[in-house]
């Protein structure tokens, strides 16, 4: 129920939650390399957000096209339609977020400054010379 006591309809959108922009998937034993990704490589990294269960259809319409690694780049960076491809919007957006975000790269290190030393830690200074 919203505020005025009117009742509030589930989302049917497929876009992603909103935490899915801190993940990035890679297919088992590939890198974030896309474009050395083969066709298996895409299928496997798209059922790890994508289950088949729920966008079989999606995975009937892919599975006519040769969809690798080298093709999943020029979909993300082209900004082809989801008619071209014969699957849905909010599928073909799922895909996409998920493969800018593997295009990115991999994420910075984290640098962690040095631990303190002992001196530091009981704080004991050096004495200071005259």
């Amino acid at each position: 129920m919203d505020f005025c006591g009117r009742p509030i309809e589930p989302s049917t959108s497929r876009s992603p939650t909103p935490d899915y922009r801190f993940r990035v998937y890679i297919p088992p034993g590939q890198s974030y390399d896309m474009t050395q990704w083969t066709k298996h490589d895409v299928f496997r990294w798209m059922t790890i957000f994508m289950p088949v269960t729920q966008h079989a259809e999606t995975y009937i319409a892919l599975k006519k096209l040769y969809l690798d690694g080298d093709v999943l780049c020029a979909i993300i960076n082209d900004s082809v339609s989801h008619m071209t491809l014969g699957i849905s919007e909010g599928d073909l957006e799922l895909i996409v977020g998920h493969g800018k975000l593997v295009l990115k790269g991999p994420p910075p290190e984290v640098r962690l400054p040095p631990p303190p030393s002992m001196k530091q830690l009981l704080g004991i200074s050096a004495p200071k010379k005259k």
